[in-house]
């Protein structure tokens, strides 16, 4: 996911769950959460419990990424069509 497309599918599902954080907060953690999974695990992420060691992830916002979240073990990191 792109940071936006990651920053808009947390922000009302944070808000759900009664975690508060402004825009710039949540851009932040969202970036955070992206740079863990490109520079500490090759751009996937293969459980979501990994996350807590990533500043700003606490037990509440762990569950929201755990229900908004998918995981595997692969990721498509670019696609070139020719021809």
């Amino acid at each position: 996911a792109t940071q936006a497309a990651l920053t808009d599918r947390l922000r009302l599902a944070l808000s759900s769950a009664d975690v508060t954080s402004n825009d710039q907060d949540l851009q932040a953690l969202v970036g955070r959460i992206l740079t863990y999974r490109d520079q500490n695990r090759g751009g996937v992420i293969r459980n979501v419990d990994e996350l807590s060691t990533v500043a700003g992830v606490d037990a509440k916002v762990l569950s929201v990424l755990k229900q908004e979240a998918g995981v595997g073990s692969f990721n498509i990191r670019s696609v070139e069509i020719v021809g």
